[in-house]
């Protein structure tokens, strides 16, 4: 229901102290995610850390030694 009222809001004030909240839990749920593509051993390793994904702003690129593991990171 919460859903609705943030893409059919009536009152503009409303909406926007709805959607102040999005970057925070935007950032919440990218950094579980980054979490957890870099901790799945599909990836690279750089100076013994294992890295799987980048990210800058809303950009994610995906690194990894093969196309199935491209796939397995893709379908994570």
């Amino acid at each position: 229901m919460e859903e609705f009222f943030l893409l059919f809001g009536k009152s503009n004030s409303w909406c926007k102290a709805r959607w102040s909240s999005f970057p925070i839990l935007f950032a919440c749920y990218v950094d579980d995610m980054l979490i957890n593509l870099n901790s799945s051993g599909f990836g690279c390793t750089y100076n013994k850390f294992p890295v799987a994904a980048f990210m800058y702003a809303d950009d994610i690129v995906l690194v990894s030694a093969s196309v199935q593991h491209t796939q397995l990171l893709i379908d994570m």
